[in-house]
């Protein structure tokens, strides 16, 4: 699933004001993959790391975007969205989420996934804005759900229990 994200750059115009960019992120089959290649750890474990500190409400909002494919809707999700943003970054997990986003976005740019190093990560962190990473935090946790998700339903009920 492909999606543009709109993020601050860290450098400033010559008013001082923020820029923005917009970047692709491209989350596929591969993902996990080049993930673990490239930082050595599960990315599926980190991210449902990160969900299992947010409430039902705020998961039930990650995962129906993720279904549909669309952006995170704050007004969906509970009243106290900034407890969201804080029980992520106090995981300790937030550096998952700006090495996933490197990894999407390097698949949505074609970049060649075998030639990526850690040197590259850093590099590509330096343009942006501290922050930026924690707020769209839950964006790029929907994009990625979208992919390991699946919408099908089954042709049958569960079996009958043997149990006796």
């Amino acid at each position: 699933m492909y999606r543009k994200i709109s993020l601050a750059l860290a450098s400033k115009d010559e008013t001082e004001n923020e820029i923005k960019k917009d970047f692709g992120f491209l989350a596929c089959a591969t993902t996990g993959f080049r993930y673990k290649q490239l930082f050595g750890t599960e990315l599926l474990g980190d991210v449902m790391s990160i969900m299992s500190v947010l409430s039902p409400a705020q998961q039930a909002a990650i995962n129906s975007a993720a279904v549909k494919g669309d952006a995170i809707d704050l007004n969906v999700m509970d009243k106290n969205d900034l407890a969201a943003f804080i029980a992520i970054a106090e995981t300790g997990k937030l550096n998952c989420i700006s090495k996933m986003a490197f990894i999407m976005n390097k698949q949505a740019e074609g970049a060649d996934m075998r030639r990526l190093e850690t040197d590259n990560y850093f590099d590509w962190l330096e343009q942006f804005e501290s922050m930026e990473f924690l707020v769209h935090s839950l964006d790029f946790i929907s994009l990625y759900m979208a992919n390991v998700q699946g919408t099908s339903t089954p042709k049958k009920g569960p079996a009958p229990s043997t149990a006796k």
